[in-house]
């Protein structure tokens, strides 16, 4: 597992699916770590779960994945705003390059989670 300047964890991991490993790790990028460009693979997904302090029952996240795909790759992703609106914040780019891919969704991440504490307080 590494640790870069911005704070994000990385775990990587050489299992087929990772979306699996990713829900049961949360608040860091899981990686897979033969990445390829073949289309639709999974190359890195970054999930954290929170608490809406509205309706306590209810558990609001956050979800980031970089998939390749023929022309670079893309990143999706969503957070629930902890509120009783619940509304969502997505994103939805693309990158020809991986490393600007996954350096562009932990700016959106950094950024989306310093709002999500904001409704979460």
């Amino acid at each position: 597992m590494t640790r870069p300047f911005h704070g994000i964890s990385t775990l990587y991991t050489i299992e087929p699916s990772i979306r699996n490993v990713a829900f049961s790790h949360h608040s860091l990028w899981v990686e897979q770590a033969n990445k390829n460009i073949r289309e639709g693979f999974e190359c890195a997904i970054y999930y954290e779960p929170y608490a809406n302090l509205v309706y306590p029952d209810t558990l609001d996240a956050m979800m980031v994945e970089i998939t390749a795909g023929q022309t670079g790759y893309h990143i999706s992703g969503f957070a629930v705003i902890p509120d009783g609106e619940r509304e969502e914040i997505k994103i939805n780019i693309w990158y020809s390059n991986y490393a600007k891919a996954k350096q562009a969704a932990d700016r959106w991440i950094i950024a989306t989670r310093k709002l999500v504490m904001l409704h979460n307080k």
